[in-house]
């Protein structure tokens, strides 16, 4: 009662009259709900942890290839790239340079090789680069932000209790939210991360 007095007691608008469909039933009044705006918020007087986002070293085979190499190994692969000095693709995941947990666990998820569209996101994720990722369903989209992200993730300091989640996925279906959990938890358990 302390918090909202006027719950339950009857205002101006229960006297406005009900209107009716065309089966009798009533239909609801439209409810006008005014939202206040967030107050701004001025990050020039919040002290913020630094963090590292930049884990992907360029391996020494992707390094070497030639401006025709890149654009050769992109048609072959499919992929088109757009955006101020995009990172090479790779052909390998040894040139991810993910630690061996990680690599067992790809090779047990019956990758061979990464996919097109794990071979141009995955470098630029792992250098902290955003990324709009388009492809096919199947294709390995899923896996191309999460081994990306849980490097990010393993880098964070440990979590103290209160703490919200390190790594946050957003998917605009139920569907979607269970199979990207599905991944995530297969290749976060290498690390002990809660999914």
């Amino acid at each position: 009662m302390e918090e909202n007095p006027m719950a339950g007691v009857l205002n101006d608008e229960s006297d406005q009259e009900i209107e009716y469909d065309e089966d009798g039933n009533p239909i609801a009044p439209k409810k006008i709900k005014e939202i206040d705006p967030l107050p701004p918020i001025d990050h020039s007087t919040i002290s913020y942890l630094t963090f590292e986002k930049n884990f992907y070293t360029v391996h020494e085979e992707i390094a070497n290839l030639g401006p025709d190499q890149v654009e050769e190994l992109r048609e072959k692969l499919g992929v088109k790239v757009t955006g101020p000095l995009p990172p090479n693709p790779v052909s390998s995941f040894a040139h991810f340079g993910f630690d061996n947990q990680m690599l067992k666990a790809i090779r047990r998820s019956e990758y061979t090789q990464p996919t097109s569209i794990q071979a141009q996101a995955v470098p630029a994720a792992l250098n902290g680069r955003d990324i709009i990722g388009i492809a096919k369903t199947g294709s390995g989209k899923t896996a191309a932000f999460i081994w990306p992200m849980l490097v990010h993730i393993m880098d964070q300091k440990e979590l103290k209790p209160g703490d919200g989640p390190i790594g946050l996925i957003l998917a605009p279906t139920r569907e979607l939210s269970q199979q990207i959990y599905v991944e995530a938890k297969k290749f976060g358990k290498v690390y002990n991360i809660q999914v």
